[in-house]
């Protein structure tokens, strides 16, 4: 476990030296619901095509992006209350951040897991992300 812990810090720490990671924040332009199937921003610029966001304490996945808007594909919807948390409406001018774990894949080049149960961290997978980075 102690290895892969590193694995992490360096691949995170070569990806932030080589200013291929960057913590992003925006915020909405409009006020979003826990139903909403697109999100307005002042900007995505800094964030993927693809990915997750955190706005208060909702994570939302998202499968696309314009300038100004985070939506959602066929096959990858745009998601309220994804990884575990409550989908809530938000007020227009409230913060959108780019969520942490999303930056330790973006910084490894890999989708990196874990999967756990009540005792704690049972396995660690870490895949090549396809070229679409989704």
């Amino acid at each position: 476990m102690f290895m892969a812990f590193m694995w992490l810090c360096v691949c995170i720490a070569g990806g932030v030296a080589a200013g291929s990671v960057e913590f992003m924040q925006t915020t909405l332009t409009a006020a979003a619901t826990d139903t909403d199937t697109t999100l307005y921003l002042r900007t995505t610029e800094g964030l993927p095509s693809c990915g997750v966001v955190t706005i208060e304490d909702e994570n939302i996945a998202y499968g696309a992006k314009t300038a100004t808007t985070l939506t959602g594909t066929l096959a990858s919807p745009l998601t309220c209350g994804a990884q575990d948390t409550t989908a809530a409406a938000h007020a227009a001018g409230t913060a959108v951040t780019t969520v942490p774990g999303s930056l330790i894949n973006l910084s490894a080049e890999y989708s990196v897991a874990t999967i756990t149960d009540t005792s704690g961290i049972q396995a660690f997978i870490a895949a090549p992300r396809p070229s679409s980075g989704c």
